[in-house]
Order: C-alpha cells, then structure tokens, then sequence
C-alpha cells in the first residue's frame, strides 16, 4: 500500500492510499521509494532522492538530485526539514522548460544554490550548494507530480541528510587542578594554559563551569566560590549520533588568590581539564604525558568528557578531563591534550608547561675514592668521599663524624691523613617543602692506619671490624672502632 498526495480543484492537498505495492531501494548514498501499479496495468514509476551526504562548512560543490521514472511531469519540487517547526517545506520547484524557482520557504538559499533548470525528457532535478551553512545541515526530500486518469498524483521519496562538517580547531585551554593528598582545601593549586588570550567558559559532564583567564597561576593556594544559574539548549538532530538535547545546571566558580603556598608533592592529585572547539562531527581529546627528557610515557583517555552545540558555527565545544597521582618521576613532565580527528592530519594540541613536583630525599649513597678498604699514612694523600641523593627541591648536605658537622657540602675530602681520623662518617640529607623537612642518611667507615699495622694484616689478613650505629631523630653517632687480630696455630 502507498500513500500518494493529491491536489484537489479547490487548492487542499489530500492523500490517497493507492492499492500499489511499495518497495524501497537503500544503500549508502540515497533512499529510495518505488510505485509499483503493474497489477493495475500501469507502467512502474518511481522517484529517488541521492546525492552527496556531507561536505565543509563554506565549502562548494554538495549536491542533491532528484531522479524519477514518471514519463509527463507537472513539477518537481525539493523539501527541507524545519528544526524549527519540526516540519518539511518546500524550499525549490521546478516546471519543465521553464526556470527553476526558490519558494518562500526557500530564501534563505538565494545566491547560494544552483538550481539546474529540467525538460519534459528530463529525467532528473539538480540542487547544487555552492556555499554550506548550518542551516543547511538538515534532511532533504523530494517529490514528482504529474497527472493520472485518476487525477493529480504527487509520490514523495524517503529522505536524505546533508551533515555539514566542520574541522576541529587547536584546544582553547589545558587547565591544571591540584588536589594535596591531605588537604581540606578541594583545589589548591591551578594552573592555566591557554591557546588564545580571551577567558573561557567551560561545562563539565559533572555540570559544572569552570571560568579561569589564560593567565599562569602557579604556585598559588585558591579557594572557590560557587553560584548556581540554570543553561538549557535543545536543538533536534534526527539522523545524528550526537544529540544536544540536554537541560543542565550549571555552577560557576571564581577563582580568589590566598596568601598561602602549596606546592604539587608526590602522592597529590592532579586533574586536568581541557577546552575546545573540537568541530563537527565532535572529535575526541586524549591526553598525553611526556617526561622530561621527551619521551611519551602514557596516553590517557578522559574519564569525563561533555560536548556542548556552538550554533553560530554548527560546531561543539568539548571539556574532558583525567585525573591521576602524581610521582617523583612525573616531575618536569608535561601533559598534552590532542584532538583525534579524521578531518586534520597534523596532531593538534596544546600542552602545560613542565609540571613541578616536589618529593622526600632519597636514602644517599657514599662513594670512596680511591675506593679502598684502608688507607695508610704516608702512602694515601687524602680521601674523597661524595654523598647523592635525590629530592626536590634539591638536597642539603651535611656531614658528621663523632657528633660534629664538619661538612655541608656534596663532597667531603681528607687531606689529613692521620689514624684518629678513621671513623664514621655520616651524609645527613634534608629537603623542606609544604612546610615539612624530610630527613635520610647514610654511613660509611673509613680506616686509616699506620704502615706497621698494614704490614700485620699482610701477614695475617683483614681484621674484624666492629662497628655500632646509633640514628636519632636529628644525627648519627658512633661507637669507638676497634680491631682483634688473631694469630692461629693447630685446630681452632
């Protein structure tokens, strides 16, 4: 059964259903509807709508053609769906031998559509966009009348949908939020990087916006001030898998410095926020991380992401974000946040500026140069003992034997080469951040002896060494060293 429409003396269009079978023809590049009447002894008559299904935005040539099979025609005539009125109008008619016209509905093309004129023998109707809007992203339909004994029939084709592409641009912004492992404060520390100089408002999947100016906020304690107001977009998309149909609200947050500093340490929280037009189809963002000497370490996909509809361009604006802890091996990485987009061949993105992060000391290692097991008086000049350890900030160094600083730097040299100079020596490391000082060391024993002393172990071998270590909270202390050589004959 098909539903035809038809045009009555008095200017109403009704519709019939005829008694025909209706079969319909799909593949990818048009729909179509066919008027099968062969059991009524009338030739087959169809109309089809094809054409191309997409093109850029600005961009000339997208077309849409309307075939049929009807042997005498009355007009031709292509429909628009409506966003608005939700409904098809017709937007261009044609009459054979005659110029094609825009409706009323159609206005809106004018200087922007080539309308190819048809004759009788015509067996197909031509609209050509010379210049894509938004506007034009919508679904497409057309329709053949013509004359039968049975008076004005007027077959419609399915529809078709012209999807207008827009390419996504480079990320407005790659915002960084801190969170302190122990903190009552919910960010601390925010950090703004930004392709473009204007300020940005961003929605978040969590309803949320941020507004931040791209200026750098490092190091700087912030606290939040929230206040609610109500968005609502609605715009239908019929064929898209993308709908902006949503009702949200959303909660604005200022940023207000605070005199106090808290710095990124290991353990923390980061959360990364990116902004963007990201085009149509959205594209997607991913994040990824590079190490200070340059190399990827991780390739991260946002655990929350949102898109919102940019009218004024048919275009989406996409915030994603991921948050992950924070290591001493994250210090001096950057994060980057790229569009993944088929319509760009170049990767673009914009990334933060190398992150710092702040860890504990490390436990030191000593080395001995000449890395020996004792040292003789007279033979060795001096000893060079070099204390490393890692931290951020930087490492203070301070050595100590028998209670005593004697040192603060990396290196400890012993020129003086007399035995009351063997002992413990003791590298304390410390490091101060967020207002805490971490603390490690580590202990080395030097032996400095006499030739004569040498000389005995020669003959007897290496001594046993006893050596107590006491750690407090502050500083090492040391035992006296003392030596028992043993001299063995028979059974032991």
């Amino acid at each position: 059964m098909l539903t035809t429409t038809t045009d009555n003396d008095d200017g109403r269009r009704t519709t019939d259903a005829s008694s025909g079978q209706c079969k319909k023809f799909l593949d990818k590049s048009y729909s179509l509807i066919s008027i099968n009447q062969s059991d009524m002894g009338v030739t087959t008559n169809s109309v089809v709508i094809e054409g191309s299904k997409g093109g850029l935005l600005g961009e000339n040539g997208t077309e849409i053609n309307c075939s049929y099979t009807i042997p005498e025609i009355l007009f031709v005539s292509f429909l628009a769906f409506n966003r608005s009125s939700e409904i098809f109008e017709i937007i261009a008619t044609y009459r054979p031998d005659r110029t094609p016209q825009l409706n009323t509905q159609g206005q809106y093309l004018n200087g922007r559509v080539t309308l190819t004129p048809i004759t009788q023998s015509s067996k197909k109707a031509v609209m050509t966009f010379n210049q894509l809007m938004c506007i034009d992203d919508t679904s497409y339909k057309c329709e053949v009348s013509y004359l039968t004994d049975g008076g004005n029939k007027i077959p419609e084709s399915n529809n078709i949908t012209i999807s207008v592409q827009v390419p996504p641009s480079k990320p407005d912004d790659v915002l960084l939020v801190h969170t302190p492992a122990v903190s009552s404060v919910i960010t601390t520390n925010m950090m703004d990087y930004s392709s473009s100089s204007p300020s940005t408002a961003v929605t978040l999947k969590e309803n949320k916006t941020v507004s931040a100016s791209s200026t750098d906020k490092q190091n700087t304690t912030t606290a939040m001030k929230t206040t609610g107001h109500d968005t609502t977009t609605s715009t239908p998309y019929p064929d898209d898998d993308v709908s902006p149909n949503v009702s949200y609200t959303a909660t604005t947050y200022s940023i207000q410095q605070t005199t106090a500093e808290q710095v990124i340490a290991e353990g923390d929280n980061i959360t990364v926020v990116c902004t963007g037009d990201v085009g149509r189809p959205p594209a997607e963002h991913i994040f990824q991380k590079y190490l200070s000497d340059h190399t990827l370490s991780m390739t991260y996909t946002p655990t929350e992401t949102s898109i919102s509809e940019i009218p004024e361009n048919c275009s989406f604006y996409r915030t994603s974000n991921i948050t992950f802890q924070v290591t001493a091996a994250d210090n001096n990485a950057v994060i980057r946040c790229v569009v993944i987009s088929s319509m760009t061949d170049l990767d673009m993105y914009v990334e933060t500026k190398p992150i710092e992060v702040h860890y504990e000391v490390s436990e030191p290692t000593i080395t001995k140069y000449p890395n020996e097991p004792y040292y003789v008086v007279g033979e060795n000049t001096s000893i060079l003992l070099t204390c490393n350890s890692d931290g951020n900030p930087k490492p203070n160094y301070q050595w100590y034997k028998d209670n005593m600083l004697i040192n603060t730097n990396e290196n400890l040299t012993i020129t003086d080469m007399n035995i009351t100079n063997s002992g413990i020596y003791i590298c304390n490391v410390t490091n101060t951040f967020n207002g805490d000082t971490h603390r490690n060391a580590k202990d080395v024993h030097i032996n400095i002896m006499n030739k004569d002393i040498r000389q005995i172990i020669e003959v007897l071998g290496n001594p046993l060494v006893y050596v107590t270590t006491v750690k407090t909270d502050e500083k090492f202390t040391s035992s006296a060293l003392s030596f028992s050589a043993f001299i063995t004959s028979g059974n032991p």
